[in-house]
């Protein structure tokens, strides 16, 4: 049982081989090959960052960091505008993260304030007013952060 030969004389085998391209030769272009190579590369680097964040841990908990910024504060007829930074030094987010200023000084009644940010990313940092009824600059101030839940 022989299988047929076409108009140029090549077996019905070897013409099959020729058209699934398993005659021998490689017959993928340049830019085949540089796609493959670039998806590899991408494939590797994502898979080499997922792991490396794996292995490194890469979550702190929430740190909160407070500057006052006296020298801005602002004057208006009900009192004194602060200005603060508030900064998240970790890697988790804190929501409703609740501050609390207290002002004490010879002469000054103690006023406390609060104030609340809904949320603040690891890393990321907000600034905003405190609003005090005396001069912050005339006493000492303490401002901590009093509470805050975790996503």
């Amino acid at each position: 049982m022989s299988e047929g030969r076409d108009s140029r004389g090549n077996d019905a085998s070897q013409k099959r081989e020729q058209e699934n391209g398993s005659g021998g030769e490689d017959k993928r272009s340049g830019a085949e090959w540089v796609t493959l190579v670039l998806g590899l590369i991408i494939v590797l680097g994502v898979l080499g960052t997922v792991i490396w964040l794996g292995a490194t841990g890469g979550s702190r908990p929430v740190s909160i960091s407070i500057a006052t910024h006296v020298t801005e504060q602002h004057h208006f007829a009900g009192g004194y505008y602060l200005p603060v930074s508030v900064t998240n030094e970790g890697d988790d987010a804190a929501q409703e993260l609740q501050l609390r200023a207290t002002l004490t000084g010879p002469g000054l009644e103690k006023e406390e304030v609060e104030f609340t940010i809904p949320s603040l990313g690891g890393g990321q940092h907000a600034r905003a007013m405190f609003v005090f009824r005396q001069d912050p600059a005339s006493g000492t101030l303490e401002i901590l952060p009093v509470g805050f839940l975790l996503p």
